[in-house]
């Protein structure tokens, strides 16, 4: 991944030869050919940004066929699964997407956000997935719930940058 790219494309394989957005980040699926790697997919939000540094992390199921990425910068104030995307109005509060793979063809197939996005929770520090792909486990680096052990309450807001991570 590069988070410094600076396409404003959006999705999969789009225009990489622009600098209209900043440091909206890119990430980028190589496959292995013989003996040779190939780029099989450029992969952008769904909602690039400048700042929002997408591909800062990111996580690739064990079969190939599931990718996650976040950007850590992204600004909208959505909440959950495949929400707004279009307000910038949670500065920092971070996004995930989800791209799948069938033959050589990559989508985008979701757009994660935290249960209780907030302004700078950073939501995408860290990602971790199944090897299947099935599961994965997002952090939001600076959640502020107070809630402690599975299934807290994320609206809490009681304990400043405490972080929490959110399971899909």
């Amino acid at each position: 991944s590069s988070v410094y790219e600076d396409s404003n494309a959006r999705g999969v394989d789009g225009d990489q030869l622009n600098d209209l957005a900043v440091d909206s980040g890119a990430a980028f699926i190589y496959v292995k050919v013989g003996n040779r790697w190939q780029l099989q997919a450029y992969l952008k939000a769904s909602n690039t940004d400048a700042s929002d540094f997408f591909g800062l992390s990111g996580a690739l199921s064990a079969d190939g066929n599931t990718c996650v990425i976040s950007a850590l910068w992204e600004d909208s104030p959505a909440r959950e699964i495949n929400g707004d995307q279009s307000l910038n109005t949670a500065i920092d509060a971070g996004a995930a997407y989800v791209f799948q793979r069938t033959g050589e063809n990559w989508r985008q197939c979701n757009y994660l956000k935290s249960l209780a996005t907030d302004s700078q929770d950073m939501f995408g520090g860290g990602i971790a997935i199944t090897g299947d792909g099935k599961s994965l486990a997002v952090a939001s680096l600076y959640e502020n719930s107070g809630s402690s052990g599975f299934g807290g309450d994320p609206t809490d807001n009681s304990v400043a940058s405490s972080g929490g991570v959110f399971l899909y």
